[in-house]
C-alpha cells in the first residue's frame, strides 16, 4: 500500500483527501506551514510540520495547494526530492 502525505490542509487537501481516501492509498498525514494546524487533525489525519517530511524518506508527497511553486521551492531547499 502507498503511503502519502497530503501538503496542504485547507479546501484542495481536503477534496482530494475525500477522493483518495476511498483508494488503496493510505494518507498516513497532512502537511502545511501555518504552525496553528500542526499536531492537529483533519478527518482523524495528523497535521504536521514540513521539516517533519525529513524522517519519512520513503512517504509520497501530493501538493495540494494554490501555492504550488512556492511549495516545491520549499521542498526543494529542504533536500526532499
Amino acid at each position: 500500500m502507498k503511503q502519502i502525505a497530503i501538503w496542504g490542509a485547507g479546501n484542495n487537501g481536503k477534496e482530494f483527501y475525500e477522493y483518495v481516501n476511498k483508494t488503496v492509498t493510505q494518507v498516513l498525514c497532512f502537511v502545511d506551514n501555518n504552525g496553528l494546524l500542526w499536531d492537529s487533525t483533519l478527518n482523524n489525519v495528523p497535521i504536521i510540520s514540513p521539516n517533519k517530511l525529513l524522517d519519512m524518506p520513503e512517504i509520497i508527497v501530493v501538493v495540494c495547494t494554490v501555492f504550488e511553486d512556492e511549495v516545491l521551492d520549499q521542498c526543494k531547499r529542504m533536500g526532499l526530492k
